[in-house]
């Protein structure tokens, strides 16, 4: 990655670590762990039935969020929403960057883990996988880390998309169940859809 994306994706997991505080950070989470992919390709993304949709400020992009949960100000990311508690058990954020010459998406979501590994501590992968949001391809990367005195269980989804790079991360605490996390940033991640033109 360029210093200029690892800057980025710095920033932007920093600032999601300061929206949430607290926590017990001593547990380990679920071992419902490895998540393979299904034989024969990737797993298709299905998206959240219910829920609210939401743009990006350009109209690039949709989603659809979980209908209790409340848009929160993250000048580094395009679009940041959260649980309602003040302690968010489950936050995530849309970020994009100029991916240069990455044109595969293995590539680009192997290079973030590459600086993640370099960057932060106690970093636990569970799973690198392919899967598909429709007919789009994406990488997803569920792993725990340590940023600060903070250690989190992250949800990365990785898609470039007409020359650009879009990363939704999410994030919950160490002891949450790690299938219900997946399940519910699947969800969401399987409602993005790209405006063409």
């Amino acid at each position: 990655m360029t210093h200029r994306k690892s800057l980025v994706y710095v920033l932007c997991v920093l600032a999601m670590l300061l929206a949430a505080c607290g926590g017990d950070d001593s547990a380990n989470p679920a071992s419902t762990a490895a998540d393979a992919g299904q034989p024969g390709g990737p797993n298709v993304l299905q998206p959240l039935t219910t829920g609210r949709d939401v743009q990006a400020p350009d109209g690039r992009y949709s989603l659809r969020v979980p209908g209790e949960w409340v848009q929160f100000d993250d000048q580094i990311s395009e679009l940041s929403f959260r649980t309602v508690a003040e302690d968010p058990a489950l936050a995530l954020n849309v970020v994009r960057e100029d991916v240069g010459g990455t044109a595969r998406v293995q590539a680009y979501a192997e290079e973030a883990r590459e600086d993640v590994g370099r960057i932060y501590k106690n970093v636990n992968s569970f799973s690198l996988s392919p899967v598909r949001i429709g007919t789009l391809e994406a990488y997803r990367w569920i792993y725990t880390a340590t940023i600060g005195e903070q250690s989190r269980l992250f949800y990365q989804l990785y898609v470039i998309e007409g020359g650009q790079g879009f990363v939704l991360t999410g994030y919950a605490p160490l002891d949450a169940d790690l299938s219900s996390v997946r399940s519910t940033f699947d969800s969401i991640a399987g409602s993005l859809n790209f405006a063409r033109g």
